[in-house]
């Protein structure tokens, strides 16, 4: 079974990832030696081990877990402000090209983004014991929300969406201050202040925003799917057979009810870090 066959319209109908499968690989891979290696040298570095009060499993698995956070923030940040400072790649775009149109530039980044969150899907799964049934589902709404663009399926709006990692930078500085026995320090009140001003802003102000604009392109889409131009479409979109011109209803429900969840996490989270500080109850 190659490639075409599974990726292709007859499994899982996301063809345009498989020019980016390398990508998606390595971005999972470094990911995953973030957790295995860089975490735990980090935390050699800044917290020595200490005989006579070692530190518990839980404590080792979400300082490790944090690095990731870090590093994944960054990461979609800089994607999200590379694809929305070349505003040209969505420059002239009818509703329906945002929605069922293909960029070669956009699908690259999007392959880094996917393959943190294979790699963050996987990891919960793994550790859902600790993680809990609540972040799975943020795991699998994640995933398929972003590979499903590959059909493609709003990939336009990857941009806008990656941005809602961009608070999640100063979520994770704030769990290692907390770590390191700075959580009454002066430095942990401005990244505070930083991460409800953020999260206000980009997850939850123009995140409404987005997915509003994100329901409206597909419901003018569904009235009249055929103003694509032929530049926008998927190249051998006749080849692997997929029907470019046509909302695929199902698919773009469960993409937008993904999107809403999220969007719906990112309210309850935030209710969270204002009571509690953090969306974990326990990390020690």
């Amino acid at each position: 079974m190659d490639l075409n066959t599974i990726f292709g319209p007859g499994l899982l109908n996301i063809a345009g990832i498989i020019p980016h499968l390398p990508i998606v690989l390595a971005s999972a891979v470094w990911y995953k030696i973030t957790h295995l290696v860089v975490g735990p040298l980090l935390r050699k570095l800044f917290i020595p081990y200490d005989p006579k009060n070692p530190p518990t499993e839980r404590a080792v698995f979400w300082w490790n877990i944090s690095m990731v956070s870090i590093a994944q923030s960054i990461v979609n940040t800089g994607v999200s402000i590379y694809l929305l400072w070349h505003s040209e790649f969505r420059e002239g775009l009818t509703p329906q090209e945002r929605i069922l149109g293909y960029h070669e530039q956009t699908a690259s980044a999007l392959a880094i983004t996917v393959g943190y969150f294979v790699f963050h899907l996987v990891q919960v799964w793994c550790n859902v014991d600790v993680e809990g049934k609540y972040m799975l589902a943020h795991s699998f709404a994640t995933l398929f929300a972003t590979s499903i663009a590959f059909r493609p399926l709003s990939m336009h709006y990857h941009g806008a969406l990656a941005a809602w990692e961009i608070p999640n930078i100063f979520l994770s500085i704030q769990r290692q201050l907390d770590n390191l026995g700075y959580r009454k320090s002066r430095g942990r009140l401005i990244n505070r202040m930083i991460l409800l001003t953020t999260y206000a802003i980009v997850r939850l102000g123009s995140g409404t925003i987005v997915l509003g604009r994100l329901i409206s392109d597909m419901i003018v889409t569904y009235k009249d799917p055929h103003q694509v131009r032929v530049e926008h479409l998927l190249p051998g979109v006749g080849k692997i057979g997929q029907d470019q011109l046509q909302l695929p209803i199902v698919l773009a429900v469960l993409q937008a009810s993904s999107v809403a969840f999220l969007h719906y996490q990112g309210f309850t989270w935030f209710t969270k870090i204002l009571r509690k500080g953090d969306l974990r109850s326990n990390l020690s």
